[in-house]
């Protein structure tokens, strides 16, 4: 039986295949990631469609669910040449389109990322945002992917005494939230915990933020990249 897929979605990565055609990743609304062969993907009249960072209307076509299957689309939006106006921004998107090509199993529907992802890019396209507010979506969304996962790290009591208050730092071997009087002697040896992490209602700094990514590169090394043989820089 032909299974087909009628959907939107926002493509991850495309790798060439052959002289003009390719294999794209595509993470999509109703189907989660998609990877398909698209032929002539890279001609002259196709290569502005299959873009990366392009929001397309695509159908997915395939015979067997272990097939790898073929995709037509048509453009909807360059999402990517519109944040492209400010660096960080682009450097954001990319950054995500990227992770999310590596991380996310394919054809599992997952709602919750794919919203959260495209409330990061509605963020983005918005000019008026500064630079601290883009950054400190990048780890909100994180924690987010991290979470929906299967992956949700305790920042809320400290991992040695169980206390609840001034937690301050990050153990890496735990990847447990470790409190003030438990840690001082070793804050070396230690991540500094950005108090947002927990409480999503708190403010940050540039530095706080700085930290954020450092604590996101331990979780997704120690929970999903080491464990697959993967390697992604998560830190801007």
């Amino acid at each position: 039986m032909t299974e087909i897929i009628q959907t939107q979605g926002i493509i991850l990565s495309l790798k060439p295949h052959g002289e003009t055609s390719a294999i794209i990743d595509i993470f999509t609304q109703q189907a989660g990631l998609i990877k398909g062969y698209v032929k002539s993907a890279r001609s002259k009249k196709n290569s502005g469609i299959y873009q990366k960072g392009n929001l397309i209307d695509l159908t997915h076509t395939r015979r067997l669910t272990e097939q790898l299957g073929t995709i037509t689309a048509d453009i909807m939006q360059c999402l990517w040449q519109e944040i492209s106006h400010n660096r960080l921004y682009f450097k954001i998107f990319n950054r995500i389109c990227d992770l999310q090509s590596v991380i996310l199993p394919v054809h599992v529907y997952e709602p919750f990322i794919y919203k959260a992802f495209t409330d990061l890019i509605d963020l983005l396209l918005n000019s008026n945002i500064d630079a601290l507010t883009a950054k400190r979506a990048y780890v909100d969304y994180l924690l987010i992917v991290l979470q929906q996962l299967g992956f949700a790290p305790n920042f809320t009591q400290c991992g040695v005494s169980g206390v609840k208050t001034d937690l301050m730092y990050v153990s890496p071997r735990t990847v447990r939230a470790i409190c003030q009087q438990v840690g001082h002697e070793y804050h070396d040896k230690l991540l500094i915990l950005p108090s947002f992490l927990a409480n999503h209602t708190h403010d940050c700094s540039d530095n706080d933020v700085e930290n954020g990514q450092k604590i996101m590169q331990l979780c997704y090394n120690k929970f999903i990249l080491h464990p697959a043989d993967k390697e992604f820089t998560l830190i801007l």
